[in-house]
């Protein structure tokens, strides 16, 4: 079965009329539409809440005011638009004050940081940095510096409130305002991903963030849009239109040469599939065109069953395996790999259990491990014998 078939058909996976759809698209590509007549009250409602929780309500509403079609819009759609663009103004004036703050107490403790997703792509590719939305800061940081990172931020009134795989996240509370940081040690917090993706490598190649602050960096265009593809992959949500949005105008932003590097470092770093299947379903919302000869040649690849030596495509199929998943990771693992990845499956560090099981009586730990055992350990040992077998 192939991607097509594997992936759904509809782009959205929350139902609308096929003309609401459209009129969507078609703003989000910037062409004038008038909003189209005969919604009801409720797919109105429901229009509102979808493009509200996909993040995308500031852009769009930008994209309508461009080309005039904001105002052929219903009174209440239009009022929604603009409560979510006072308040996005209002959030991105203090999220922009705190990753001042932060990069600054980082560069003075001597943490290399760069500044992932929203918080960085807001200053570099949309008009205006309060027209792409995000709940939280995403940071990473050299893995030799975890602990730096953590006292700093820790200076800087934050708490620690989850951990799992390679992130911890943070949070703070202000006169009233929750600041929630993702601290990140690998790129990616996928198991798939997360080797692929060296620090040093990454940081010689990131640019500056000039909007924000002359010491503020980012992944450079390339990683940054391979990042954004694998990083929907791993949430599996393949229709978040702000997602999407990244990146269709990162792919806007590439040369030539870029385009190259770009199909290169995914094959090189086994993404291509995900890669593709991210730019294919950008190109249902937005309309471009896969043209480019390095894009081709990757399509290309795929017919010809490149797919077999990379492990993301997995991520497309709909059934996700968690189980079936680890094991897949641990055939393209080395043998060192392998073991630690079993290790940190079946015994996971404390702080990342806290919340599912209770972990404050030391009594009970033991038993928490030998539960783990023996739930995950014969599932993994049932798909190896299926693996070798297949």
């Amino acid at each position: 079965m192939d991607a097509g078939e594997r992936m759904k058909e509809r782009t959205l996976s929350v139902e609308f009329p096929e003309a609401l759809e459209a009129w969507l698209f078609s703003s989000l590509q910037g062409n004038f539409s008038v909003f189209p007549d005969a919604v009801s009250e409720r797919d109105l409602k429901r229009f509102a809440q979808f493009t509200d929780d996909a993040g995308i309500q500031p852009f769009l509403r930008h994209r309508l005011k461009e080309t005039g079609a904001l105002k052929t819009c219903p009174v209440a759609l239009q009022q929604a638009f603009e409560r979510r663009r006072l308040m996005e103004v209002i959030v991105h004036s203090l999220r922009g004050k705190e990753l001042l703050r932060i990069i600054e107490e980082f560069h003075g403790a001597g943490v290399r940081a760069l500044i992932l997703k929203g918080a960085a792509l807001s200053y570099l590719i949309y008009p205006k940095p309060n027209l792409r939305t995000c709940c939280d800061i995403d940071v990473l940081v050299d893995p030799k510096k975890i602990e730096s990172a953590d006292r700093v931020l820790r200076s800087l009134g934050y708490k620690r409130t989850d951990r799992l795989n390679f992130e911890t996240t943070y949070a703070r509370e202000d006169r009233g305002v929750e600041h929630v940081l993702d601290l990140h040690w690998k790129l990616s917090n996928s198991q798939f991903f997360s080797g692929k993706f060296d620090f040093e490598e990454t940081y010689e190649r990131s640019i500056p963030i000039g909007a924000l602050s002359q010491r503020a960096r980012t992944l450079d265009t390339v990683d940054a849009l391979i990042y954004a593809c694998i990083h929907m992959a791993g949430h599996r949500v393949w229709d978040r239109l702000i997602w999407l949005t990244d990146i269709y105008l990162l792919h806007g932003r590439l040369s030539g040469a870029q385009f190259q590097e770009f199909v290169t470092r995914a094959i090189n770093k086994r993404c291509g599939s995900v890669c593709l299947e991210a730019l294919r379903m950008t190109q249902k919302v937005y309309g471009f065109e896969l043209n480019h000869p390095a894009i081709k040649y990757l399509i290309d690849q795929e017919s010809s069953g490149f797919r077999k030596n990379d492990p993301s495509d997995y991520l497309l199929e709909p059934k996700r395996d968690y189980i079936y998943e680890f094991w897949r990771l641990m055939l393209e693992s080395s043998w060192g790999d392998r073991f630690r990845l079993l290790r940190r499956a079946l015994f996971p560090p404390l702080s990342e259990l806290n919340g599912r099981y209770d972990t404050k009586s030391k009594i009970k730990i033991p038993f928490i491990y030998l539960y783990r055992i023996m739930i995950k350990l014969p599932g993994i040992l049932i798909l190896g014998r299926r693996g070798k077998s297949a």
